[in-house]
């Protein structure tokens, strides 16, 4: 087993399952179909990033762990979202909030800590979570009250 990368990759992989779980969490609650359909898109993304992170992990000789944990953030961003469910702007702020930190987080988990391309598979997954910053931005200028 590839250590460094394996632990690294498992990381990311619980950052990625909180995400699907919150965008799964809020979807039942968001009026505006336009939003949802949007909405469920991303959480497809982050839900395809989980498994893609799964195989990568199991070649290397890791076993994906299926507990997420990626830090308090995206706990307290959950915790935030239970209690706004009836403001779609809201929730979409907290989404933004959510998926700028975990770039951020997943950034500084990577460093140094994954061979090349396990670093250009995350990369790539961080630049689906960027578009995924700039979408929420257009929705919440679309929609704010």
């Amino acid at each position: 087993m590839k250590e460094p990368n394996v632990k690294t990759l498992l990381e990311v992989l619980k950052g990625e399952e909180m995400a699907a779980e919150i965008y799964s969490t809020v979807l039942s609650t968001i009026e505006n179909r336009e939003i949802k359909q949007k909405l469920n898109q991303i959480a497809g993304n982050h839900k395809n990033h989980t498994t893609i992170l799964s195989e990568q992990i199991i070649k290397m000789g890791g076993r994906p762990d299926s507990s997420t944990g990626m830090g308090g953030w995206m706990a307290n961003t959950k915790m935030k979202l239970q209690g706004i469910v009836s403001n779609d702007e809201k929730i979409l702020k907290e989404l933004h909030n959510g998926e700028k930190q975990g770039v951020k987080l997943v950034n500084e988990i990577v460093k140094g800590d994954l061979d090349d391309s396990s670093r250009a598979m995350v990369q790539q997954m961080m630049d689906t979570d960027k578009g995924h910053i700039k979408e929420l931005e257009e929705m919440i200028n679309r929609y704010r009250h």
